[in-house]
C-alpha cells in the first residue's frame, strides 16, 4: 500500500522542473498527484471513499504480530529504510500517525488521524480532504528530505578539520 510513496522520488534531482516550468509548480503537481496515489491506496475496499472500514483494514494490514497496534518497525517493513527519501516518508509519516506518542499505531491513533483529515468536520473525509490533508504532510516531509540532504551534502563538502601541533 504505501509502496505507492515510491513514487516519492519527486525529491530526486532528476525530477527537476524543465527551465521552461515554474519549479514551485513542478514540485507541487508531483507532490499532489503523490496525495492522489495515496487515496487510492488507503481505499482499500474500494468503494471510492476513504472510512472507518479502510481504517479497520490498514491497521489489520500493517500489525504484522496481530496485537492490535502497529510498531515502527511494522510500519517500516513496507518502505526500503535503505532508500533515504522513503526513510524519512516512513519515519514521518509514522509520526503523524502515532497521534499520543506512543511509537506504535492503534485504532485511537486512526481515529484521530481520521479527524484531522476530516477537515470540514462532517464527520466523513473526502477525496478533497485526503488528498489536501496528504498534500500537507507530504510537502512538509519534502522540504524536511531537502533540508537534511542539503545538511549532508554541506558535511560531505567541507573540508576535514586541520590540527596544529
Amino acid at each position: 500500500m504505501l509502496q505507492y510513496l515510491a513514487l516519492l522520488v519527486l525529491l530526486h534531482p532528476s525530477l527537476q522542473a524543465p527551465a521552461q516550468e515554474d519549479p514551485l509548480e513542478h514540485f507541487n503537481h508531483h507532490v499532489r498527484e503523490e496525495a492522489k496515489s495515496l487515496f487510492v491506496a488507503f481505499d482499500y475496499n474500494d468503494d471510492g471513499s476513504f472510512d472507518h472500514r479502510d481504517l479497520e483494514i490498514f491497521l489489520n494490514t500493517y500489525d504484522l504480530n496481530k496485537n492490535g497496534a502497529i510498531e515502527r518497525d511494522e510500519f517500516e517493513h513496507n518502505f526500503d529504510m535503505t532508500e533515504p527519501t522513503l526513510a524519512i516518508v516512513a519515519k514521518g509519516l509514522f509520526i503523524e500517525f502515532d497521534s499520543d506518542k506512543s511509537e506504535h499505531v492503534t485504532m485511537a491513533d486512526l481515529e484521530a488521524l481520521y479527524n484531522r483529515m476530516d477537515l470540514n468536520k462532517d464527520g466523513h473525509v473526502a477525496n478533497k480532504e485526503f488528498e489536501e490533508y496528504m498534500t500537507e504532510v507530504l510537502t512538509i516531509l519534502a522540504l524536511l528530505q531537502i533540508q537534511q540532504q542539503e545538511f549532508l551534502d554541506a558535511a560531505n563538502s567541507s573540508p576535514p578539520p586541520t590540527t596544529s601541533v
